[in-house]
């Protein structure tokens, strides 16, 4: 079965936050909803199965997934914030998303994914140890095309590797928060080095700070990444230049300074041996840099955020 002729995007929002937004009242979809939390800080508030009210923090790099028709709205605005809301829904006839999803030959063979989707009652949250975030950067630029009349002959491929692309990384984000020796000190290191990115900081420093040797962080890392430690540091860099680059006009230099590379160079060297391309001509393929997706009853309506403030 085609998932790309399956599953649809309902919205694709990628915009900020400020801190007097209010959003009073809660509203449901028909829909699958994730908000992923690229930067700041906020509330969540939700209603369970249970007619319970349930509040929760989002903060930077961890995102909340809604079931469908679960009443929901932020709360509260900590800090500037910025959103990248996806909402998914299917186009044929279904008792809903999850039984949907369960289904399929390509899902079953995922037992993570079997027991997320299982135990998804009203919303999870989850920290993204993996590449949920580039997943839907890509995402939103393949929509772009589309939208802008840019999409080829590849859109549907590619449409389909992404919504695979992002199950596969939501499900091992679930299975790296799976307990397992040395999780306590994968779960400090990774909030370190996400407090401390734009930091010039050693393997040995990060070592230090979780109280454990280089070898056995080295070790556990592998296990659970299949990177080094500095690798997924570096990554983690990289994904926030990707934003960067794509959400700001400041310059190339400052963009380096702020993910914690002291030399262009240096920076220039290892982004474009990640995404194939020097960072300046990535921000140059990078038309509109902030729009909202959205498609109701058939019917296309794209907002190009021209008003969106430039750092």
């Amino acid at each position: 079965m085609n998932l790309s002729h399956c599953i649809k995007p309902n919205t694709l929002i990628d915009t900020n936050y400020r801190l007097d937004f209010s959003m009073p009242e809660m509203h449901a979809h028909h829909t699958v909803e994730l908000n992923y939390m690229r930067e700041g800080l906020l509330d969540y508030e939700y209603t369970d199965a249970n007619g319970n009210t349930v509040t929760v923090p989002l903060a930077a790099g961890q995102f909340i997934v809604f079931k469908p028709y679960v009443p929901h709205h932020i709360l509260k605005i900590h800090m500037p914030s910025r959103l990248c809301i996806l909402e998914l829904y299917i186009s044929q006839k279904s008792p809903d998303f999850i039984s949907f999803l369960l289904t399929l030959d390509y899902v079953r063979r995922l037992p993570t994914t079997v027991n997320l989707l299982n135990s998804f009652n009203d919303a999870f949250i989850m920290t993204d140890n993996r590449k949920v975030e580039k997943v839907l950067s890509d995402l939103l630029i393949l929509l772009h095309d589309k939208t802008h009349n840019r999409a080829d002959e590849f859109f549907e491929a590619n449409y389909e590797l992404l919504l695979k692309s992002l199950l596969i990384e939501i499900s091992q984000c679930k299975k790296n928060e799976i307990w397992k020796p040395g999780n306590k000190h994968i779960q400090n290191a990774v909030a370190f080095m996400r407090a401390n990115y734009n930091r010039n900081i050693a393997f040995r420093t990060i070592a230090e700070h979780v109280g454990v040797s280089p070898a056995y962080l080295q070790k556990i890392f592998k296990q659970t990444y299949g990177e080094t430690v500095m690798g997924v540091l570096t990554r983690y860099r990289l994904e926030k230049a990707h934003s960067l680059l794509t959400h700001t006009n400041i310059p190339v230099s400052m963009v380096a300074n702020r993910i914690g590379y002291r030399k262009l160079h240096s920076f220039s060297s290892i982004f474009k041996k990640y995404y194939s391309q020097s960072p300046l001509d990535f921000r140059n393929a990078q038309k509109t840099k902030t729009f909202n997706y959205s498609l109701y009853y058939g019917t296309e309506t794209i907002h190009d955020d021209e008003s969106y403030p430039r750092a």
